[in-house]
């Protein structure tokens, strides 16, 4: 296995690192915060434009046919840049469920308009049981910490549609949706990857400027081992993630498994590290000024989402028991 990044997609993070520091600064996050549409279309039409809403669709369905580890990229530049709107049920979660489903038909329909920056989706299939597999779903969202990315509830109340919306074969929908749901755990595992880095940079970068007792508070053991443990945790949950975008992509068997030590490293990593973080700020990293909480409140949404750390361990154990 080849671990490394190829010289296309090391140029795909260069660019989405440009991008995004020059089109997704913390202040168009936090007004994007106060308004109900967490992007203004002007943005969502400049990522159509740079070919990330369809990076992981057929080139014949408008997209770039690129795999999961390319995605993996450029999430976590989106993770570094807290970037809000709803990329991820859009694309890997609303939009991937047609791409694994759908008919050659609604794939045309809908991939190239999401493609094109001209439609939105998302998937429903989350319950208030707080499972996540298939025998959670029983088909009966809302205030979340996490005010980059809105949620909603959707209600059926004999809901009719015709039989050309069904997505895939009747009864047979778990297959599909749990491929699907794979591929978006990566995905947030790397973007949680991002936001952990960027807030690893920001305490450094802190800690050398910070004067505690006549010298910088970098310069203490106390910090630097935190700040280490950070680092740790951050490239740990980064190899378990690459390693199982690369699973996916390849079809491998043990990729379930691989999807699942991938987001329970990350849930706990990210958690971890955000607080860590403003810990060694001190007082300035509870404020809301600093931008330090967009962070921590995405991790913390992000950490149960797909499931978090304990429900990913119990799955990889269920997995390796013969």
């Amino acid at each position: 296995m080849d671990i490394g990044f190829t010289e296309e997609q090391e140029l795909l993070r260069d660019t989405a690192r440009r991008f995004l520091e020059s089109e997704c600064d913390t202040q168009f996050v936090r007004k994007r915060m106060a308004e109900p549409a967490a992007v203004t279309d002007e943005f969502w039409q400049k990522l159509a434009e740079q070919g990330w809403l369809g990076i992981v669709y057929p080139e014949e369905e408008g997209g770039s046919g690129l795999g999961l580890v390319d995605l993996v990229v450029l999430m976590e530049e989106m993770g570094r840049a807290v970037m809000p709107g709803p990329f991820l049920s859009t694309v890997l979660l609303g939009g991937a469920a047609i791409g694994e489903a759908g008919t050659q038909a609604q794939r045309r329909q809908w991939l190239t308009q999401i493609a094109a920056g001209k439609a939105k989706a998302a998937l429903a299939w989350t319950e208030p049981n707080l499972r996540w597999d298939a025998a959670g779903i029983t088909l009966r969202v809302l205030s979340t910490i996490d005010e980059t990315r809105k949620l909603c509830e959707v209600r059926l109340d004999n809901v009719s549609l015709p039989a050309a919306a069904l997505l895939g074969e009747k009864h047979a929908g778990w297959a599909p949706l749990s491929r699907v749901v794979a591929r978006a755990t990566v995905a947030l595992a790397a973007e949680m990857c991002g936001g952990a880095q960027q807030v690893l940079d920001m305490t450094v970068a802190y800690a050398k400027i910070r004067i505690a007792f006549g010298k910088p508070i970098g310069s203490y053991q106390g910090v630097k081992h935190q700040a280490a443990d950070m680092l740790v945790a951050i490239e740990n949950a980064k190899s378990l993630t690459y390693y199982a975008a690369w699973a996916v992509d390849q079809r491998f068997e043990e990729a379930p498994i691989a999807v699942s030590m991938a987001k329970a490293a990350a849930s706990d990593m990210a958690r971890k590290v955000a607080g860590t973080g403003i810990q060694l700020h001190g007082g300035i990293g509870m404020t809301w000024e600093h931008d330090l909480q967009l962070y921590f409140k995405r991790a913390k949404a992000s950490e149960v989402a797909f499931g978090d750390a304990t429900w990913h361990r119990e799955r990889v154990a269920q997995l390796m028991t013969p």
